[in-house]
């Protein structure tokens, strides 16, 4: 969460609020973001891991060639995992 801001609208006779506007700022973190031994590290090498074996059944035709391209991507995505000490 970057940021949280709370605004009171409306007021009741005695000045107590009673409409709010809630305002949050989030933004996503990349795996690579956060520590390894997180559930957030673990929970996004799992759905990548799933996300890759679906994809590794399918194809463009009989080439295969978005197989190929997924394989390639994953071998770059663990070149860098390694590289930072994360594989």
């Amino acid at each position: 969460m970057t940021s949280f801001t709370v605004t009171e609208e409306f007021f009741d006779e005695r000045l107590n609020p009673v409409r709010a506007k809630i305002d949050l700022g989030l933004r996503v973190l990349t795996f690579m973001e956060l520590p390894k031994d997180t559930e957030g590290f673990d929970a996004y090498l799992a759905y990548q891991t799933i996300k890759e074996g679906l994809a590794d059944n399918a194809t463009t035709g009989p080439t295969g060639e978005l197989s190929e391209q997924i394989r390639e991507a994953r071998e770059g995505r663990q070149q860098v995992l390694a590289e930072r000490g994360l594989a």
